[in-house]
């Protein structure tokens, strides 16, 4: 397999190229329509100038757009920025800043989020749009085209694919490099235990997000595997796809498989599921147990995180289930436990998560003194903890890192109160956060900012609340405020 992600979706349209690719609302979509649709795509980024090295900015869920834009600009050697399409402005503004993307792409409802006081902050000529809207360039008028062939650009073994943005402890995120290699490598290795022929995927998970885009999405396309991509969660959808279609596979985080246990009428039963993964932040030991005594359904649970692209360990299919673990290392890298000292830990003894592999980024975009700090010579530093057992199970205990996680996501205190600074009337934030570790291997967590009111100025909960549904992603949100003067 050539280095380039690109070269998935060519070798599958020349080898099955009316097979299903993937199934979106009640349009199917080939290898071979998929293709061409990627190499228009391709065909314009190299007409408007676009190199290898440079960044697109994809701002959209799951969608096809998605798919066309990540495996075209892979194509040309370019760099694909995913964010997730609820960031409001300043986040956003933050992200182009630093990375000054040649073309944004977007959807017409969240193009008001790229202004400041009715100003746009990126230039309106380069945003083009997943649906149509009038004051913007449309992706299907793009892709409707004919376009100048343009051949795969061959890449080396380091050259990145997308950029995720994370680790935002110091108040501000670091964009982790993933390379093309670290994709195909894990979406090789994850083939020999995960996948079987007739496996069909169900992509729920955000694209965006490093688990979905492995696990959901290029683990499929490796395999030939067709999908039904989902543009966010939806538990009827999501049962729905369940009860109607042959999906084998889902992947999701424990907020999903909480709903869809509560929705699950007594004796539901899915013949044709296989697996049912779990990841993004520990799973309740009673959540597992009880869809096990239930449904008969195995959730196992897996960790990881974006700067190892991001599947670390799981519970493989072929072993024993265990509730609570996140299981053993995948087999393209080795993690060990090392303590305050720096040295490993014994069996049975705490210690923080360092790992190394292919999978493993090379470092943050343009941060060389965060890629210096997070790396211990060729191992790079979690930030979690966890304790290891006899027969080599990994459980997570804590974590050294300042950082909550909501419905998978992960939150960092300083970011929140960096663009709380924002609000004019604010003189200065600090949010603090609340983290307690269950006996269920779950967390307790909590956001508190304390904001000093400038002098003169009108602030109470209710308009800071407010202000910051309208500029900070939802699940940023402190969940309680105190204003002093």
């Amino acid at each position: 397999m050539e280095n380039n992600l690109y070269h998935l979706i060519a070798q599958a349209a020349s080898e099955l190229p009316n097979g299903v690719f993937f199934r979106y609302n009640n349009t199917v979509v080939s290898y071979k329509n998929a293709l061409e649709h990627i190499d228009r795509f391709s065909g314009y980024l190299k007409e408007r100038g676009i190199e290898p090295g440079d960044r697109i900015f994809l701002n959209i869920g799951n969608t096809p757009e998605f798919i066309y834009a990540l495996l075209a600009a892979s194509k040309r050697g370019i760099i694909s920025v995913l964010s997730n399409p609820a960031y409001r402005r300043y986040e956003l503004q933050y992200l182009l800043n630093e990375t000054k993307p040649k073309l944004v792409i977007t959807t017409h409802d969240k193009t008001e989020q790229y202004t400041i006081d009715g100003k746009f902050f990126f230039d309106t000529a380069r945003i083009i749009t997943a649906d149509k809207c009038a004051h913007f360039s449309w992706f299907h008028d793009i892709t409707a085209v004919e376009r100048e062939h343009c051949s795969p650009e061959p890449l080396d073994l380091q050259h990145p694919a997308v950029i995720i943005y994370t680790s935002a402890m110091t108040g501000h995120p670091l964009g982790a490099l993933i390379s093309h290699r670290a994709i195909l490598e894990t979406a090789k290795a994850t083939t020999e235990f995960m996948v079987q022929e007739n496996d069909v995927f169900m992509t729920v998970l955000p694209l965006f997000h490093s688990f979905g885009l492995t696990s959901s999405f290029f683990v499929p396309l490796y395999n030939r595997i067709p999908l039904y991509l989902v543009n966010r969660f939806s538990p009827r959808t999501v049962l729905q796809l369940l009860t109607e279609q042959a999906t084998s596979i889902i992947c999701g985080v424990p907020r999903m498989f909480e709903i869809l246990y509560r929705m699950l009428p007594e004796g539901a039963s899915f013949p044709s599921m296989r697996s049912w993964i779990s990841g993004g932040e520990a799973i309740s030991i009673s959540l597992q147990k009880n869809y096990k005594k239930q449904f008969d359904i195995d959730i196992r649970q897996g960790y990881g995180l974006t700067e190892a692209s991001p599947i670390v360990t799981w519970n493989m299919i072929d072993k024993p289930n265990v509730f609570g673990s996140i299981g053993t290392p995948m087999p393209y890298n080795e993690i060990k436990l090392i303590g305050k000292d720096g040295t490993e830990v014994p069996y049975g003894s705490e210690g923080e998560i360092l790992i190394r592999g292919v999978n493993v980024i090379s470092g943050y975009y343009k941060q060389d003194a965060a890629t210096r700090r997070s790396f211990m010579g060729e191992w790079i530093r979690s930030g979690d903890l966890a304790r290891q057992d006899g027969s080599g199970n990994y459980f997570i205990t804590g974590r050294t890192k300042e950082m909550t996680i909501k419905n998978g996501f992960n939150i960092y205190p300083k970011e929140v109160a960096r663009i709380l600074g924002y609000h004019p009337s604010v003189e200065s934030a600090e949010v603090n956060f609340r983290s307690s570790m269950n006996s269920d291997g779950t967390f307790d967590e909590s956001l508190a900012a304390f904001i000093r009111r400038k002098r003169g100025r009108d602030l109470d909960e209710k308009s800071i609340v407010q202000w910051c549904r309208d500029n900070i992603c939802s699940y940023k949100i402190p969940d309680s405020f105190t204003i002093v003067s």
